[in-house]
């Protein structure tokens, strides 16, 4: 049922992420239907050859998504499920000028991000910390390369790439808390999170002052110091919900 999954640690994710992928395939593809049972723990752990806390790690994610259930010990695809895969998004409304959809967006940020930044400090490897810098770096090469007079149709262009660089920057900070259940919750929400990239109004300066907190966060997580990540994130959401709340108000004014 599950024969890539030797092929499939060629993508250097955790057991407990490379189980889920192998169930989330398994699910497309028509292997597993809905209401089909789900391996035991123990025969996961035979198959894959990994220990019970990645299996239950893998099917606590799948069961928070609502893709599978637990009945009576026992773990069922759920009956709906095609109806997961079919939208891009469970949650789809992006930047709003309404106040309290915007109010709502920040107090999910502050209570996921916060969280990331604490964990990303705690937890995060050598690897994780590698990809944070080299998201960075293409961060910063975009910016030191905008041209003195450029007009909007490049600062489009520039904020867009810009802009999924950060929401790369954010997914690293979630996979750096070796969480996959905070992993797949960013998955999900991200859409909700953060400015659509293709209408983007955020400013190349504005931008520029989001690079320099994300460095601070890298140091906090590299120098696995709490507190020095906390706050650099605390900084970086209060500049966010400021540039919410000037948004909307220019918004008001047209």
């Amino acid at each position: 049922m599950f024969k890539d999954f030797e092929e499939n640690k060629i993508k250097k994710l955790s057991y407990p992420n490379l189980i889920y992928e192998q169930i989330i395939d398994s699910i497309k593809d028509g292997t597993l239907k809905p209401g089909a049972v789900l391996p035991s723990e123990g025969d996961f752990i035979k198959q894959f050859g990994v220990g019970r806390t990645s299996v239950r790690e893998a099917l606590a994610s799948l069961e928070y998504l609502n893709i599978i259930t637990d009945s009576n010990g026992k773990y069922y695809v759920n009956e709906d499920v095609q109806s997961y895969f079919k939208k891009k998004v469970l949650y789809h409304y992006h930047y709003s000028t309404d106040e309290k959809k915007r109010d709502n967006v920040m107090v999910v940020r502050r209570i996921l991000e916060m969280q990331f930044a604490s964990l990303a400090a705690q937890r995060a490897s050598a690897n994780d910390m590698k990809f944070l810098r080299q998201i960075l770096a293409k961060i910063g090469i975009i910016l030191d390369k905008v041209p003195e007079d450029n007009g909007e149709d490049v600062q489009n262009m520039l904020a867009t790439d810009l802009m999924e660089l950060f929401i790369l920057f954010h997914g690293a900070l979630a996979t750096a808390t070796q969480n996959s259940i905070l992993v797949r919750i960013f998955d999900r929400f991200k859409d909700l999170m953060f400015f659509d990239p293709e209408s983007s109004v955020i400013t190349l300066e504005q931008f520029m002052n989001y690079y320099h907190m994300a460095q601070h966060i890298e140091k906090g997580i590299t120098g696995h110091d709490c507190v020095r990540t906390t706050a650099a994130m605390g900084e970086y959401l209060d500049a966010v919900e400021s540039e919410y709340h000037t948004k909307s108000e220019s918004d008001g004014d047209v």
